[in-house]
């Protein structure tokens, strides 16, 4: 059936390029591509150091590799593979997660 889907569905569908050259262009050593393809969304910080998206806390851990403030807007992202990543002028920050009441979550 996926076999027989996909053929048809090509088929149908395709077109020829319009030009044979590949235009991609190499990714620089410090770009990844999973920051680029992800779900983000932009959350404010509490003053408790904490973060709150979809049902869930995230604590900002004491140290950073930048400063961190209450009222501050940082960039939560969630790969594809689900994992969650928090970002402030595209430098990671440190952080876990912890439930309603201030525990950590084990991972």
């Amino acid at each position: 059936m996926k076999e027989y889907y996909w053929e048809k569905n090509n088929r149908k569908f395709s077109k020829k390029p319009l030009s044979d050259e590949d235009f991609h262009i190499a990714l620089m050593p410090d770009q990844d591509l999973r920051n680029y393809v992800c779900y983000t969304a932009e959350c404010k910080v509490y003053r408790d150091y904490t973060i709150k998206f979809s049902k869930r806390i995230y604590q900002i851990e004491k140290k950073q590799p930048i400063a961190i403030k209450p009222g501050d807007n940082v960039i939560l992202k969630t790969w594809l593979d689900g994992s969650i990543h928090i970002f402030k002028k595209n430098i990671e920050l440190n952080f876990f997660e912890i439930d309603d009441y201030g525990r950590r979550v084990s991972a």
